[in-house]
């Protein structure tokens, strides 16, 4: 699944975070893979979004830096798949309304 994260920092700590950042790295903990990471220019704040099979391992990669700013997290996912899935609900929405199962729904004669 799809995690959008926004790290929001102090500019106090701005020396600290690209210390940390230069200096260590960044390990990802297993189960969090970083799709892309941006910076706001105008803001103390960074994106990431992440690909994240275990809910544990994005909490684990947000506590890294939880101490030196605030980080929120959110499930999303591409607006592609978003809209494809909505067409599908409302393709079964209708069906109902007209009483009638959606073909990928009616099972196969059996011969």
């Amino acid at each position: 699944m799809l995690f959008l994260s926004i790290f929001t920092f102090d500019a106090v700590n701005r020396g600290t975070i690209i210390k940390r950042r230069a200096l260590d790295g960044e390990k990802a903990p297993e189960g969090v893979q970083v799709i892309m990471e941006v910076v706001d220019l105008a803001k103390n704040r960074v994106f990431r979004i992440s690909e994240v099979t275990d809910p544990r391992a994005i909490l684990a990669a947000n506590m890294a830096w939880s101490d030196l700013g605030k980080i929120e997290t959110f499930p999303v996912m591409e607006t592609a798949e978003v809209l494809e899935t909505m067409r599908r609900m409302n393709e079964k929405e209708r069906c109902r309304e007209k009483n009638v199962r959606p073909l990928e729904f009616i099972s196969q004669p059996q011969l």
